[in-house]
């Protein structure tokens, strides 16, 4: 959804009774005028987006963009009319051209003005793996019709620069941003300092399904390295085992934090593995767990760190040592005076 200029709100929805199957979607604006949290009216603002199984909708300035998951399902750019209330003009699409089966494709979106710069924006979208747990080897052509075009690798993180003189949005730049990601199919920026924040969607189980193989990650890639080096984030080869917080392989840029829901089940212990980025010196630390209330649990730790991977165990235990009840925690990491992170732990005694 997306916060429109009078406070109403514009969401995606999709057309037909089942969402993969969907081949439209419609752009919505709803309008809470008591205040009371639930819409009091609602106006499609734009019938038939192409492809339907709308998973992604952002804004910025006055353009609007929306996408499907796959196949079928282009990035559609809209601009929005002199009101809120006004309809939406369909202005250009992208298109990104999958041959064989892929498992994790593009289905997720971020969108910005760029700083200082009216009429310019950027794009951002991610083409996952196309399979569970090898390197992706293919490749995949992007299309449009803004005058953007070029290959896609797999495992990547991609950006586009958009120009909007009002009539015309043009494109260029098509630009990989990060590698190494098997589906980074959420983030979005830091709006105060620019940085990119990424989750990345763990490996599944290569035995037991149910049981993932690696732990989902947050990463992140500051503002002044987006567009430099393409960042490497390790998938397959250097990941964080999925409860017990080991690091294999090493090789990558080690994750922000890693979110592991359950604690171990042969110990009883919580895991939680984070990073302290390399950003030119020690950082301080501060991992602390809350109840649901808000009220400190626990402090895991508080102190000065060297930039690297570091692994926290959880006993279950409060700041007096007392066991706590099973039940649903909040696990907030800071680090630095920028980088947060907050995770929901499961623990099950």
């Amino acid at each position: 959804m997306a916060e429109l200029a009078d406070g109403s709100v514009l969401v995606a929805q999709s057309k037909g009774d089942r969402f993969f199957a969907s081949t439209a979607g419609q752009l919505v604006r709803l309008v809470d005028s008591n205040n009371d949290g639930v819409a009091d009216e609602q106006s499609i603002l734009f019938d038939d987006v192409p492809g339907g199984g709308l998973s992604a909708l952002r804004m910025a300035g006055n353009l609007i963009f929306a996408s499907g998951q796959g196949r079928g399902k282009p990035i559609s750019i809209l601009r929005t009319g002199p009101t809120p209330a006004d309809p939406l003009t369909l202005v250009g699409s992208i298109q990104i051209n999958y041959s064989g089966d892929w498992l994790h494709p593009h289905s997720a979106l971020a969108a910005r003005t760029l700083p200082g710069q009216p009429g310019k924006y950027e794009l951002c979208f991610q083409l996952g793996s196309s399979e569970n747990a090898t390197l992706t080897t293919r490749t995949l052509e992007l299309t449009s019709t803004i005058g953007v075009a070029g290959p896609l690798k797999g495992d990547g993180f991609y950006r586009i620069t958009l120009s909007d003189d009002g009539q015309t949005v043009t494109g260029s730049a098509l630009t990989q941003i990060a590698t190494g990601l098997r589906n980074a199919a959420g983030f979005d920026f830091q709006p105060g300092t620019g940085d990119l924040y990424l989750q990345d969607n763990g490996i599944d189980g290569l035995v037991d399904v149910n049981e993932s193989h690696s732990a989902d990650e947050l990463n992140f890639i500051t503002s002044d390295a987006l567009g430099g080096t393409i960042e490497d984030f390790g998938y397959p080869d250097n990941y964080t085992r999925y409860r017990t917080g080991e690091f294999v392989g090493g090789g990558d840029i080690a994750p922000l934090v890693t979110f592991q829901p359950l604690p171990d089940p042969q110990t009883g212990k919580t895991s939680i593995a984070f990073s302290v980025p390399d950003l030119g010196g020690v950082l301080p630390v501060s991992l602390k767990v809350y109840g649901l209330n808000g009220q400190l649990v626990a402090t895991l730790a508080d102190q000065t760190l060297q930039p690297g991977a570091y692994q926290v165990r959880w006993d279950g235990r409060d700041q007096r040592g007392a066991p706590v009840a099973s039940g649903v925690y909040l696990c907030q990491l800071k680090v630095g005076q920028q980088l947060q992170a907050t995770q929901r732990m499961t623990l099950l005694k």
